[in-house]
Protein backbone atom coordinates (compact mmCIF):
# COMPACT_ATOMS: atom_id res chain seq x y z
CA UNK A 1 0.00 0.00 0.00
CA UNK A 2 1.56 3.39 -1.02
CA UNK A 3 1.81 5.97 1.77
CA UNK A 4 -0.66 8.05 0.03
CA UNK A 5 -3.11 5.39 -0.16
CA UNK A 6 -2.55 4.62 3.62
CA UNK A 7 -2.75 8.21 4.57
CA UNK A 8 -6.47 8.01 2.63
CA UNK A 9 -7.38 5.22 4.49
CA UNK A 10 -6.51 6.69 7.81
CA UNK A 11 -7.91 9.92 7.28
CA UNK A 12 -11.45 8.44 6.34
CA UNK A 13 -11.36 5.97 9.21
CA UNK A 14 -10.90 9.36 11.56
CA UNK A 15 -13.29 11.08 9.74
CA UNK A 16 -15.87 8.26 9.77
CA UNK A 17 -14.52 8.00 13.82
CA UNK A 18 -15.45 12.24 14.23
CA UNK A 19 -19.16 11.16 13.11
CA UNK A 20 -19.25 7.96 16.14
CA UNK A 21 -20.43 10.59 19.13
CA UNK A 22 -22.67 12.50 17.09
CA UNK A 23 -24.20 9.04 16.19
CA UNK A 24 -24.66 7.82 19.82
CA UNK A 25 -25.62 11.32 21.23
CA UNK A 26 -28.39 11.13 18.30
CA UNK A 27 -29.48 7.42 19.23
CA UNK A 28 -29.51 8.36 23.11
CA UNK A 29 -31.89 11.14 21.86
CA UNK A 30 -34.51 8.69 19.80
CA UNK A 31 -34.30 6.38 22.89
CA UNK A 32 -34.76 8.90 25.24
CA UNK A 33 -31.55 8.33 27.49
CA UNK A 34 -30.68 11.93 27.56
CA UNK A 35 -31.73 12.27 30.85
CA UNK A 36 -34.52 14.77 32.31
CA UNK A 37 -33.80 17.91 30.39
CA UNK A 38 -32.31 16.41 26.60
CA UNK A 39 -31.97 20.01 24.94
CA UNK A 40 -29.54 20.83 28.01
CA UNK A 41 -27.48 17.23 27.48
CA UNK A 42 -27.74 18.01 23.95
CA UNK A 43 -26.04 21.37 24.52
CA UNK A 44 -23.53 20.67 26.98
CA UNK A 45 -22.36 17.39 24.83
CA UNK A 46 -21.56 18.68 21.67
CA UNK A 47 -19.67 22.10 23.75
CA UNK A 48 -17.62 19.30 25.51
CA UNK A 49 -16.92 16.75 22.40
CA UNK A 50 -15.93 20.41 20.49
CA UNK A 51 -13.18 20.82 23.61
CA UNK A 52 -12.15 17.26 23.05
CA UNK A 53 -11.44 17.38 19.26
CA UNK A 54 -9.81 20.66 20.38
CA UNK A 55 -6.99 19.36 22.54
CA UNK A 56 -6.60 16.01 20.13
CA UNK A 57 -5.73 18.71 17.42
CA UNK A 58 -3.09 20.29 19.87
CA UNK A 59 -1.71 17.07 20.29
CA UNK A 60 -0.87 16.62 16.93
CA UNK A 61 2.41 18.88 17.59
CA UNK A 62 4.14 17.51 20.41
CA UNK A 63 3.58 14.27 19.04
CA UNK A 64 5.44 15.20 15.66
CA UNK A 65 7.95 17.10 17.11
CA UNK A 66 8.63 15.66 19.81
CA UNK A 67 7.90 11.72 19.45
CA UNK A 68 8.72 12.09 14.97
CA UNK A 69 4.92 10.30 14.79
CA UNK A 70 4.93 12.19 11.44
CA UNK A 71 2.18 10.06 10.40
CA UNK A 72 0.22 12.64 12.54
CA UNK A 73 0.12 15.75 11.39
CA UNK A 74 -1.72 15.14 8.19
CA UNK A 75 -4.90 14.64 10.13
CA UNK A 76 -4.41 17.33 12.46
CA UNK A 77 -7.03 19.44 9.98
CA UNK A 78 -9.68 16.60 10.80
CA UNK A 79 -9.41 17.16 14.47
CA UNK A 80 -9.39 20.63 14.31
CA UNK A 81 -12.34 20.47 11.82
CA UNK A 82 -14.37 18.06 13.92
CA UNK A 83 -13.92 20.42 16.66
CA UNK A 84 -15.63 23.34 14.83
CA UNK A 85 -18.39 21.26 13.76
CA UNK A 86 -19.55 19.90 17.05
CA UNK A 87 -18.82 23.93 18.02
CA UNK A 88 -21.50 24.58 15.54
CA UNK A 89 -24.27 21.88 16.56
CA UNK A 90 -23.41 23.63 20.50
CA UNK A 91 -23.90 26.97 19.19
CA UNK A 92 -27.06 25.91 16.73
CA UNK A 93 -28.32 23.79 19.83
CA UNK A 94 -28.16 26.52 22.27
CA UNK A 95 -29.85 28.61 20.19
CA UNK A 96 -32.69 26.72 19.16
CA UNK A 97 -33.09 24.95 22.28
CA UNK A 98 -31.79 27.58 25.02
CA UNK A 99 -33.26 30.97 23.07
CA UNK A 100 -35.99 29.47 20.69
CA UNK A 101 -34.39 30.50 18.10
CA UNK A 102 -34.73 34.51 19.09
CA UNK A 103 -31.78 35.99 18.13
CA UNK A 104 -32.18 39.01 19.70
CA UNK A 105 -32.07 37.05 23.41
CA UNK A 106 -28.54 35.92 22.30
CA UNK A 107 -27.39 38.79 21.68
CA UNK A 108 -28.48 40.23 24.68
CA UNK A 109 -27.37 36.93 26.44
CA UNK A 110 -23.99 38.14 25.18
CA UNK A 111 -24.26 41.06 26.29
CA UNK A 112 -25.30 39.82 30.07
CA UNK A 113 -23.60 36.53 30.65
CA UNK A 114 -19.27 36.75 30.30
CA UNK A 115 -19.10 32.63 29.86
CA UNK A 116 -21.41 33.17 26.67
CA UNK A 117 -19.35 36.37 25.89
CA UNK A 118 -16.05 34.30 26.14
CA UNK A 119 -17.15 31.21 24.42
CA UNK A 120 -18.77 33.33 21.36
CA UNK A 121 -15.74 34.94 21.16
CA UNK A 122 -13.92 31.86 20.99
CA UNK A 123 -16.01 30.31 17.99
CA UNK A 124 -15.59 33.16 15.91
CA UNK A 125 -12.11 32.73 15.79
CA UNK A 126 -12.62 29.02 15.08
CA UNK A 127 -14.33 30.58 11.51
CA UNK A 128 -11.08 32.12 9.94
CA UNK A 129 -9.62 28.86 10.42
CA UNK A 130 -12.15 26.30 9.31
CA UNK A 131 -12.44 28.48 6.17
CA UNK A 132 -8.54 28.25 5.77
CA UNK A 133 -7.93 24.63 6.52
CA UNK A 134 -7.37 23.33 3.47
CA UNK A 135 -4.66 23.09 0.53
CA UNK A 136 -5.73 26.36 -1.42
CA UNK A 137 -5.62 28.50 1.30
CA UNK A 138 -2.63 27.33 2.35
CA UNK A 139 -0.72 28.59 -0.84
CA UNK A 140 -2.76 31.40 -1.15
CA UNK A 141 -1.46 32.61 2.04
CA UNK A 142 2.23 31.21 2.41
CA UNK A 143 3.12 29.01 4.95
CA UNK A 144 4.47 31.66 7.44
CA UNK A 145 0.38 33.63 7.12
CA UNK A 146 -1.23 30.47 7.28
CA UNK A 147 0.84 29.09 10.39
CA UNK A 148 0.48 32.63 12.51
CA UNK A 149 -3.07 32.17 11.52
CA UNK A 150 -3.85 28.62 12.94
CA UNK A 151 -1.74 29.53 16.34
CA UNK A 152 -5.05 31.19 17.14
CA UNK A 153 -5.68 27.59 18.02
CA UNK A 154 -4.22 28.76 21.52
CA UNK A 155 -6.70 31.58 21.98
CA UNK A 156 -9.64 29.30 20.99
CA UNK A 157 -8.60 26.61 23.51
CA UNK A 158 -8.19 29.05 26.40
CA UNK A 159 -11.54 30.53 25.51
CA UNK A 160 -12.91 27.07 25.89
CA UNK A 161 -11.15 26.61 28.96
CA UNK A 162 -12.66 29.55 30.42
CA UNK A 163 -16.39 28.78 28.72
CA UNK A 164 -16.33 25.32 30.11
CA UNK A 165 -15.16 26.13 33.99
CA UNK A 166 -17.70 29.21 34.15
CA UNK A 167 -20.96 27.41 32.83
CA UNK A 168 -20.12 24.35 35.43
CA UNK A 169 -21.73 24.92 38.87
CA UNK A 170 -20.63 22.19 41.30
CA UNK A 171 -18.30 19.45 39.52
CA UNK A 172 -14.99 21.11 38.23
CA UNK A 173 -13.37 17.71 37.52
CA UNK A 174 -13.39 17.94 33.66
CA UNK A 175 -13.19 21.45 32.97
CA UNK A 176 -9.93 21.37 35.60
CA UNK A 177 -8.26 18.43 33.25
CA UNK A 178 -9.12 19.93 30.29
CA UNK A 179 -7.06 23.62 31.19
CA UNK A 180 -4.47 21.45 32.68
CA UNK A 181 -4.28 19.87 29.36
CA UNK A 182 -4.36 22.77 27.52
CA UNK A 183 -2.27 24.81 29.92
CA UNK A 184 0.74 21.88 29.23
CA UNK A 185 0.36 21.62 25.59
CA UNK A 186 0.63 25.73 25.75
CA UNK A 187 3.69 25.32 28.08
CA UNK A 188 5.18 22.94 25.92
CA UNK A 189 4.94 24.81 22.63
CA UNK A 190 6.82 28.22 24.91
CA UNK A 191 9.30 25.69 25.77
CA UNK A 192 10.15 24.34 22.14
CA UNK A 193 10.01 27.86 20.64
CA UNK A 194 12.41 29.26 23.45
CA UNK A 195 14.99 25.83 22.44
CA UNK A 196 14.62 26.62 18.53
CA UNK A 197 15.49 30.32 19.53
CA UNK A 198 18.68 29.13 21.14
CA UNK A 199 19.47 26.68 18.60
CA UNK A 200 19.46 29.12 15.56
CA UNK A 201 21.47 31.35 18.04
CA UNK A 202 23.77 28.96 18.48
CA UNK A 203 24.21 28.30 14.64
CA UNK A 204 24.71 32.07 13.90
Amino acid sequence: MSLFRKFSVQSNILFLNGFVPLVALSLDLYNGQLGANPPEAIIRTTGVLSIIFLVLTLFVTPLVRGLKLNWALPHRRNLGLWSFYYACIHLIAYIAFDKSGKLDDVIADIVKRPFILVGFMGFLLMIPLAATSNTFSLKKLGIKKWNLLHKATYLISIAAAIHFTMIVKSDYFYPTLFSVAIAILMLWRVRFQIAKRRNLHLKH
